[in-house]
């Protein structure tokens, strides 16, 4: 089987059920945790559904989450509303989604036969940044979130371990999103002789520094400039 089959037999049961408008809009509600009574869903416009009367109903809705939860897209939590009623919360799986974008973006590695559009150009909308403090971070630059900077600040300095990347939201270094990462996944240390990155044995997958495979346990210097991967992640180390 080729990489190509594997993609589409990964992918393909997935983008059968995001084939639903009322679905895509499902998955974008539930970016934070919402119970059943919270969710309101416009009818799909796609299906010709009369949007004049307001949302689809419960057990539309609960139809829907159902095909979801069974794709592992969506989560189902307990929760409590006071001290009368006990349901559910419904959340989507950032992991599971994040996964299949990255087998979707498997795709793009091979070559197309196609001449390039020169003319055409998409429209594209800036990503917002948060503002970087002054002194060492890593900036993740393929991810959820590229861009976005972890500052390591030496009050956040774990003694003996440095600053641990891990999937972990405990870490100094959160990359909750990526099922690829280890809880704790790797550790940047910094030493008399400048900083330096370390592969935990505790990693599944391992760390690359450059797109080199470090070795179980292995420590490397660190140069600013440097690309660290963990998982399917990409993080640039700035001493500045």
């Amino acid at each position: 089987m080729t990489r190509v089959d594997e993609t589409s037999a990964t992918v393909a049961p997935f983008l059968k059920v995001l084939a639903s408008e009322s679905r895509l809009s499902l998955l974008s509600a539930l970016r934070t945790p919402k119970t059943i009574d919270e969710i309101l869903l416009s009818p799909s416009a796609a299906r010709g559904e009369d949007r004049s009367h307001g949302p689809i109903s419960r057990q539309a809705v609960q139809r829907h989450l159902d095909v979801l939860l069974d794709a592992g897209l969506v989560r189902r939590e307990s929760t409590h509303h006071g001290v009368r009623r006990a349901g559910y919360a419904y959340v989507l799986d950032h992991t599971r989604v994040f996964a299949i974008v990255e087998e979707i973006r498997a795709l793009t590695a091979y070559r197309s036969t196609m001449s390039p559009d020169l003319v055409r150009t998409e429209s594209g909308r800036p990503s917002p940044r948060d503002e970087w403090e002054a002194g060492p971070k890593l900036v993740l630059v393929h991810g959820v979130g590229e861009g976005k900077a972890f500052a390591l600040r030496e009050s956040a300095l774990q003694t003996g371990r440095g600053w641990i990347i891990g999937r972990s939201p405990d870490v100094q270094v959160p990359i909750v999103y990526d099922p690829f990462v280890s809880s704790e996944n790797t550790a940047i240390v910094h030493g008399p002789n400048g900083y330096s990155v370390n592969d935990l044995r505790s990693s599944r997958n391992g760390t690359s520094l450059n797109w080199q495979r470090l070795g179980p346990g292995e420590e490397a210097p660190l140069e600013s400039g440097d690309v660290i991967m963990v998982g399917r992640s990409l993080l640039l180390f700035r001493q500045s």
